[in-house]
């Protein structure tokens, strides 16, 4: 297992909606050992002011801990049952439960009760220190 990366100590839930012909499928993932950071602000809007919440959260391959919906599998990093959005839609969906993505739009559940839609993905699986870097508003 990797080192522990600083402030790694929250849990999250990702719903991911995918299409299935005429409806709707819902994926849900809870995430383990990931860093979360909310921050409250203010952002110009017609007429005036609108207060806005963001999360920044960093979830780290080899240390963070992936829950998916198969009753097979147990928690397994996040890196092993990882699937880009694009590669998410192109498997068979019976097998779909093993593994978890995220895409914008996708709803997360906060530590703080708090619930808001993913506006941002970086992937920075290839730096210092790999990562992914989500902002949900």
């Amino acid at each position: 297992m990797a080192r522990k990366p600083l402030l790694a100590n929250d849990s999250i839930k990702i719903e991911h909606r995918a299409s299935a012909g005429a409806s709707d499928v819902v994926y849900t993932v809870t995430l383990t050992g990931v860093s979360c950071h909310e921050a409250h602000g203010v952002r110009v809007s017609t007429p005036g002011f609108q207060q806005q919440a963001t999360t920044e959260i960093c979830i780290f391959p080899g240390f963070s801990q992936a829950a998916t919906e198969s009753p097979a599998e147990g928690p397994s990093t996040t890196d092993s049952t990882y699937l880009d959005p694009a590669a998410f839609k192109a498997t068979e969906s019976s097998r779909r439960a093993q593994y978890w993505t995220m895409d914008k739009e996708d709803i997360v559940y906060l530590p703080s009760g708090r619930k808001g839609r993913i506006t941002n993905i970086e992937d920075n699986r290839a730096g210092r220190c790999p990562h992914w870097f989500v902002e949900v508003t």
